[in-house]
């Protein structure tokens, strides 16, 4: 009778965390930030403080709306304050938003999981043999996969938060540097075409031969981290079989 209430609350939970997202992603069609507004905004403070309020709104907004903020906030970050200054703020609200989704989803979701597929531990070992410090760092510097589905899936993990933020910190920076760099270089047009961010960021890669020689060098290192990654599963398996 216990066990059938514990599953009923973590069930509760579970379908709350996936009505939070629902909500979350719909909101995005209200949003809407006039660019010029807000940049005189920022600019009427100094830097410390204009930075604060960038990090404040970014989380805040991105964690209530999905679909939006998140690129608005780095592109108009590259236009005021320029790749490096611009790359620190997001670096951080980025590390916060981590702290937020990882525990959210982890608190919500992870139970139900549990729960569900107790008598399926190989699965969820599976899930975790797939979770050493280098398979997490291909994945977050990956630049194809979003931050916040990262932090919410390894909140469903048995990953300790500790070993995820740690390998974040260290991932997360040359990311975020590199896409920084580009859209300071691409400016405002993204925002007044988003179907065109693909077109724009190669025109402006085959014009500026620093910016592509940097995007060259980011992702032939994220190619070979990723193929470290696998070879390091496929090593990890071997020894399990020889065990």
């Amino acid at each position: 009778m216990a066990a059938q209430l514990n599953l009923q609350s973590q069930t509760v939970r579970f379908w709350l965390f996936i009505l939070i997202i629902l909500i979350c992603i719909s909101l995005g069609q209200f949003f809407h930030i006039d660019f010029e507004q807000y940049k005189a905004f920022l600019l009427k403070f100094p830097l410390w403080l204009s930075g604060l309020i960038f990090v404040v709104l970014y989380v805040v907004l991105t964690i209530l709306v999905w679909v939006g903020p998140n690129d608005f906030f780095r592109i108009t970050g590259a236009a005021i304050f320029g790749p490096y200054i611009s790359t620190v703020f997001i670096y951080v609200a980025e590390m916060i938003q981590a702290i937020i989704f990882f525990h959210l989803s982890r608190k919500l979701g992870r139970g139900f999981v549990e729960e569900k597929f107790r008598k399926k531990e190989k699965n969820l070992e599976m899930v975790k043999s797939h979770s050493g410090y280098l398979g997490i760092f291909a994945l977050r510097i990956n630049p194809f996969i979003p931050y916040r589905f990262l932090d919410l899936a390894y909140g469903l993990t048995k990953v300790p938060f500790r070993k995820y933020f740690t390998v974040a910190l260290l991932a997360s920076a040359p990311r975020i540097l590199w896409l920084q760099f580009i859209l300071a270089g691409i400016g405002l047009s993204i925002i007044k075409d988003p179907k065109a961010l693909l077109q724009t960021m190669l025109d402006y890669l085959l014009t500026n031969y620093n910016a592509l020689l940097f995007s060259e060098l980011y992702l032939l290192f994220v190619a070979v981290v990723s193929l470290l990654a696998v070879v390091a599963k496929v090593l990890g398996k071997r020894k399990k079989r020889i065990k």
